[in-house]
């Protein structure tokens, strides 16, 4: 296997071009509505060059709202989780993380 490329902005990131989901208006407007409101709360997937291999729609979202990225290099041996440090599933006054698990 070659040498995984980095990968620091977006723009280093490539959709794939055969990618199976089409997109909807529907689901473009509830992705931007999700970042919009809550801020990313799922992770995208990437092979070692950079081609997306899962969630090009929200890369797409994403780019739209000029977020920045944070690499996790994983084999694939280990979960990755995402820790919202800033949400409380349980807080009945925020709703964002209801909101996100949606």
């Amino acid at each position: 296997m070659a040498k995984a490329k980095q990968i620091k902005t977006i723009a280093d990131l490539t959709p794939d071009s055969m990618n199976p989901n089409l997109g909807s208006e529907r689901g473009a407007y509830m992705l931007d509505i999700s970042l919009t409101n809550y801020g990313a709360g799922r992770s995208i997937l990437v092979d070692g060059a950079g081609n997306v291999i899962a969630g090009n729609k929200t890369l797409e979202a994403a780019a739209e709202h000029n977020f920045p990225i944070r690499v996790i290099p994983t084999d694939g041996k280990e979960l990755v989780v995402v820790q919202r440090t800033d949400l409380d599933l349980y807080d009945g006054q925020d709703h964002r993380a209801r909101q996100l698990s949606i």
